[in-house]
C-alpha cells in the first residue's frame, strides 16, 4: 500500500514545500500589527530617556514607561499562549500518531515494549544461537570412556 503523502519517501530528508514558519510569522505580523507597533513605540520612547534621570518629572516618565513595557509584555505573553496552543497540541497529535505506528514496529527506547521487529529479532537470535550450539556440539571432540579392569 503506497504512502498517502507523496513527500513521505522512505529515507528521504523531506523538506516541506511551504515555509510554515514564514507563513505563520507573516500572519502574526498582520494580525498583531498594533502590538508590534506598540513595541516599536516603547523602544523609541526608551531611547529618549537620558542616561541620568534629571529630576522627579523625569523619574515619573521612566516609571510610566516601565509600567507600559510590563503591561505590553503581559499582553504578549497571553497572546503567545493562545496562538501557540493549537500548534503545540497538533504537534502532540502528530507525535502520538507516528510514534504509535513506530512503536508497533520497533521500540524507540530500551524501556519501551517490544515491537514486532524486536520480537522477530529475538526469534532470529534464538535460532542463530541454537544452530551455533548444535555446530559446536557436532565439532566438539568426543570423550571416550575407558573402563578399568
Amino acid at each position: 500500500m503506497p504512502d498517502l503523502n507523496p513527500r513521505a519517501v522512505m529515507g528521504a530528508n523531506v523538506q516541506p514545500e511551504i515555509d510554515y514558519a514564514k507563513e505563520e510569522s507573516e500572519r502574526l505580523l498582520s494580525e498583531y500589527a498594533a502590538l508590534a507597533e506598540t513595541t516599536a513605540i516603547l523602544e523609541i520612547d526608551s531611547d529618549k530617556v537620558p542616561d541620568v534621570i534629571p529630576d522627579d518629572a523625569g523619574k515619573a516618565v521612566v516609571v510610566d514607561l516601565i509600567k507600559r513595557i510590563r503591561d505590553t509584555k503581559v499582553r504578549i505573553e497571553a497572546i503567545h499562549g493562545v496562538e501557540k496552543q493549537p500548534h503545540f497540541r497538533r504537534g502532540q497529535g502528530v507525535d502520538q500518531f507516528f510514534f504509535g505506528l513506530w512503536d508497533r514496529l520497533l521500540k524507540r527506547s530500551r524501556t519501551a515494549r517490544d515491537g514486532i521487529g524486536d520480537e522477530l529479532g529475538k526469534k532470529l537470535t534464538a535460532y542463530d544461537t541454537r544452530v551455533l550450539l548444535e555446530e559446536q556440539e557436532r565439532r566438539a571432540p568426543k570423550v571416550i570412556e575407558h573402563q578399568n579392569g
